[in-house]
């Protein structure tokens, strides 16, 4: 072997090692093709002062009609994803992750009505960066007087 081939051998091994390297170390930039439903309760928690009397109404989507929900413990509601709070012939149970809550006072004046993102927190395992399984955590929604 020549002297200059030798060199140039001898050059072209680091950056050899140094490319293999950062590809053995890097993340895989590809989550694998699994979906992940939650068909549990979504909890709604209310504060402020007229929390204690309000009514709650709710349901599972933007544009649906959100029926009366029996309180749960104090100001907590449990609101099941299943009818009339869902409508399962639109969007299976787990499939959606907002809700309509319409909050009404002891005067039967509305408080609230709004959409909101149900809050989600990972349960079990996740790979690497990607979304694994998850849970609903306590949606909490403060009204005024």
């Amino acid at each position: 072997m020549s002297g200059r081939r030798m060199r140039k051998a001898v050059l072209g091994v680091p950056v050899l090692i140094a490319g293999l390297t950062l590809v053995g170390c890097s993340q895989p930039s590809v989550c694998p093709a699994i979906g992940y439903l939650y068909r549990g309760p979504a909890v709604v928690e209310l504060s402020g002062p007229p929390a204690g009397g309000a009514t709650l109404a709710a349901c599972f989507g933007d544009e649906c009609e959100p029926a009366v929900v029996e309180r749960s413990d104090g100001t907590t509601w449990e609101i099941p994803q299943e009818a009339p709070y869902l409508d399962s012939a639109a969007a299976p149970a787990g499939t959606v992750r907002s809700l309509r809550v319409v909050v009404t006072g002891e005067d039967a004046g509305v408080l609230s009505d709004a959409v909101h993102e149900i809050p989600t927190e990972p349960v079990g395992s996740r790979f690497g960066d990607c979304p694994g399984p998850f849970r609903f955590s306590t949606l909490h929604i403060t009204v005024d007087a």
